[in-house]
């Protein structure tokens, strides 16, 4: 870093330094006004009184009538509660914020409440905190082409070219999803399946989210031994199976209908597994029962314990009797 050899009353002037610059740039007064007004917040860790606790860090950006984005402050607190929220921006208006239409944040209830209190503003959720909800409610193997579908609705410029129609984007790389797009509204289905290859094996079947999927053998199916076709996944649930754009008849074999010790173990049907078990100890012959006692290894000697079993207690034992006996007098 070269900051090598310094002393400490160098560091601490420097610091001051710092801090005093920081504090004029989020003193400083704010001409104009500033119709959008972006909210957030995140958490990090700090020492407080010997301790490492969470502090929370927010910030506010804003965009001038000009078009200029400035950073307006930056505040801490412990928490993201109302009063935190509302102290922040009756600091900002305090310094002149002033002409805020539009308040993009996350749909933090404390931020809303406050914005709404000091700013008299329209609330907007926030794109990518919107984003990560939506992307929660769609199926892992399909969040890619949702995240795409759903940043080409974001980019059109009109609710109605939002419709479907077109985004001037082009991709800054082969596999990247957030390109030139034109669609059909009744293409919409395809657009939001997963689309994937499967490789068919010599009995013109192949296996597909645990399931084993047999092509009916036509004059088509008959050459795709050892090829791939395309495999479509619906939304809905539905499956479509292609080779150069035509569908493809099918059946389908369920793996899981087949009840095996192996299979109800894999695929967790207690139901099944209890029943496995039943009947597999039914088969096994039953054991006879002995009436009375059970037989063990114990074999009486006829000899009782009277408590001087171990070798030191018959010494001790032999010795009382010596010094009892009337000839030891």
């Amino acid at each position: 870093m070269g900051a090598g050899g310094m002393s400490k009353s160098q560091v601490s002037r420097l610091c001051a330094d710092i801090d005093e610059r920081v504090s004029a740039f989020l003193g400083r007064p704010l001409e104009g006004a500033w119709p959008y007004l972006w909210l957030d917040a995140t958490y990090i860790k700090v020492r407080e009184g010997g301790r490492i606790v969470s502090r929370a860090v927010i910030i506010a950006v804003a965009v001038n009538e000009d078009g200029k984005r400035e950073v307006l402050g930056v505040a801490t607190g412990p928490s993201e509660a109302e009063t935190f929220w509302t102290d922040f921006l009756r600091s900002l208006a305090d310094r002149g914020l002033h002409g805020v239409k539009l308040g993009i944040a996350d749909d933090h209830k404390g931020l809303r409440a406050a914005a709404r209190r000091v700013f008299d503003a329209t609330h907007q959720r926030c794109r990518v905190h919107w984003m990560r909800n939506a992307l929660a409610h769609a199926p892992a193997k399909q969040r890619t082409a949702v995240a795409a579908m759903l940043k080409t609705i974001f980019a059109q410029e009109s609710k109605a070219e939002a419709q479907w129609d077109t985004v001037a984007k082009a991709p800054r790389r082969a596999d990247n999803l957030y390109r030139l797009i034109k669609i059909e509204p009744d293409r919409l289905r395809e657009v939001f399946c997963l689309r994937d290859e499967r490789y068919v094996g010599k009995q013109l079947a192949f296996s597909f989210e645990r399931q084993r999927i047999i092509l009916i053998e036509n004059e088509i199916t008959r050459d795709l031994v050892g090829k791939y076709v395309d495999s479509y996944a619906f939304p809905d649930g539905r499956l479509e199976f292609r080779w150069k754009g035509v569908a493809l008849s099918y059946s389908v074999f369920d793996k899981d209908q087949r009840v095996t010790h192996a299979a109800v173990t894999e695929n967790k049907y207690l139901s099944a597994v209890l029943e496995h078990i039943k009947t597999e100890q039914d088969k096994a012959p039953r054991k006879p029962r002995r009436a009375g006692k059970q037989k063990t290894r114990y074999e009486p000697t006829g000899r009782r314990n009277d408590g001087w079993s171990s070798k030191l207690a018959r010494r001790a034992k032999a010795k009382l009797a010596e010094t009892s006996s009337p000839d030891a007098g």
